[in-house]
């Protein structure tokens, strides 16, 4: 299978959890389980500065995925590229969110004029892999 069919079946599959998470809250569940671990084990105190790395791992993480995506894809065209890109991006947000740290949650629900800044990630993310496919599904339509 090449890179780029199975680019579309990782997006396929990420998309299809997304959907089902959604469905589920199952963010919610993971976040009380880690409340219960850290009350558990002691360390519920500091949970902020275990959010915070966390947070700062996914952001660090997303971008060198990002750049690694960018050596890897760049024979690829650009809706290829495009998914890839968005996935990651959603995929950091979904992550981000999940922490649940208030100051994230203050950030994130900054607005600019009057859009949100979750709404421009999480629906940027998903727009940018409905476009690829979107693209990709007319490169591939009979032409009139």
């Amino acid at each position: 299978m090449n890179i780029a069919r199975r680019l579309q079946l990782i997006a396929l599959l990420v998309m299809l959890a997304l959907g089902i998470n959604k469905q589920l809250d199952l963010q919610t569940w993971l976040t009380e389980v880690g409340r219960d671990l850290a009350l558990q084990y002691g360390w519920y105190r500091h949970r902020r500065v275990v959010q915070a790395v966390f947070i700062a791992a996914m952001v660090v993480g997303g971008l060198g995925v990002g750049l690694w995506l960018a050596r890897r894809l760049r024979d690829l065209d650009g809706y290829a590229r495009r998914a890839a890109y968005g996935l990651v991006v959603l995929g950091v947000f979904v992550l981000v969110r999940a922490a649940s740290f208030h100051h994230v949650d203050m950030l994130l629900g900054f607005s600019w004029n009057r859009i949100a800044v979750n709404v421009l990630l999480e629906l940027g993310g998903i727009g940018a892999i409905v476009h690829s496919a979107w693209g990709r599904w007319r490169s591939f339509a009979p032409k009139p």
